[in-house]
C-alpha cells in the first residue's frame, strides 16, 4: 500500500500506530529532518503541543492532518520537477542559440 497516496477511507483504516507512523514520515520529508513539530504546526495552523501530542502517541493524527501533509510534499515535489524543467528548456535554448 503506498501509505502517501491513501483515500479517507484507507486512513480511517489505518491503526494509530500505521497513522503516527505516517505523520513522522510525512512530517519528515516535508520539513527535511526529524526534527518537525514546531515547523509542521505552523505550516497545518495548529498549535505546537497538538502536534508533540500526535508525534508522542498521546493522539491519533486526524486524517485532514495526514492529507494536508501529503498535499504540501505532493507540491514541493511538483515544484522541484517544474524548476528541473525549466533549467533543461533554458539550458536547451542556450545550447540552440534561441
Amino acid at each position: 500500500m503506498n501509505l502517501y497516496n491513501l483515500t479517507a477511507g484507507e486512513i480511517n483504516a489505518l491503526s494509530d500506530q500505521e497513522a503516527g507512523d505516517l505523520l513522522t514520515d510525512l512530517a519528515t520529508q516535508l520539513c527535511g529532518s526529524d526534527r518537525w513539530v514546531t515547523e509542521t504546526a505552523t505550516q497545518l495552523g495548529v498549535e505546537r503541543q497538538t502536534v508533540q501530542m500526535w508525534k508522542g502517541g498521546v493522539r491519533r493524527p486526524p486524517n485532514l492532518a495526514l492529507v494536508a501533509l501529503a498535499a504540501m510534499n505532493d507540491r514541493n515535489t511538483l515544484r522541484a520537477a517544474l524548476d528541473n524543467l525549466a533549467s533543461a528548456i533554458g539550458a536547451v535554448t542556450q545550447l540552440s542559440g534561441r
